[in-house]
Order: C-alpha cells, then structure tokens, then sequence
C-alpha cells in the first residue's frame, strides 16, 4: 500500500509549528517584489520563446515565484533542486521530498490542504495581497 499524506496522523504540536511558518511565509511575501511574485510558476521564467524554464536562483532576469517557491529558497531548512533539467523537488534538512509531500511535511499539512494553498492548478489566479491573507487565515484555523 502506498504511504499516503492524508494518513499520517498530523498532531496538535504539529499544526502549531505549520501556523507559524504558514505566518512566517505571509511575512516573507509582505517584502517580495510584486514582479517576484506569481502563483502561476514554482519558481522560474519564461524563455524568449516563451517556454517556461524551472531555476533556483531569483536572481536570473524574469525570475518569480509562488508562495511556496519563496519558502522554498527562503527557509534555511529548505533547499530546491532541479533534476533533469526541469522536475522541481525540494530537500527537507537534506531528504528529497516532492513538492506536495514537501509542503505536507514542512507545513504539517494534508495533501488537499497544501494543494488547496500552494498548486497554481488549484489556486488559480491568486494576487499576492490574496495569498497573504490565504495563508493568514489558514494559519489562524491551524490553532
């Protein structure tokens, strides 16, 4: 049977430690440049062909990020990792994770509810000032 993150029991410890750095998240996106900013993409840029090209660095001209992007290269336990050229991952104190099972486990979250906060499939078209208080209020529920 495949480990699924909606059965791994999420305690109360937990759920506060998530709050905070769901908290801690809406803070970091309070100072990121808007054009840093776009819960369509991980992290990356368009090429000039307009293919979108995964990186790491925010530093590469056209760079931005979702919410979960800017934790990723924000949060000194966090650590991006492009594999293959494209396929995004994340290392949690150095353990490769997915990008829903990272967010699960940083975050102490289910699936539905990392989805529901972080996927641009599942957002939509989220503004910054909107994913901030998304992740406020998420937070204030958590506790």
């Amino acid at each position: 049977m495949a480990f699924s993150w909606e059965e791994k029991k999420i305690t109360k410890a937990q759920r506060k430690i998530g709050a905070k750095r769901l908290l801690a998240t809406a803070a970091l996106l309070e100072i990121i440049p808007p054009e840093k900013f776009d819960m369509g993409r991980w992290i990356g840029y368009r090429d000039t062909d307009g293919i979108q090209k995964t990186v790491t660095d925010l530093n590469h001209c056209g760079t931005a990020a979702c919410a979960w992007g800017h934790a990723m290269i924000s949060f000194p336990q966090l650590q991006p990792v492009v594999r293959h050229g494209h396929h995004l991952f994340v290392l949690i104190e150095g353990v490769q994770h997915s990008l829903t099972e990272g967010a699960c486990e940083f975050y102490h979250l289910t699936t539905k509810e990392a989805e529901a906060l972080f996927w641009p499939a599942h957002v939509g078209s989220v503004t910054q000032a909107m994913e901030i208080r998304r992740l406020r209020k998420f937070a204030a529920s958590m506790v």
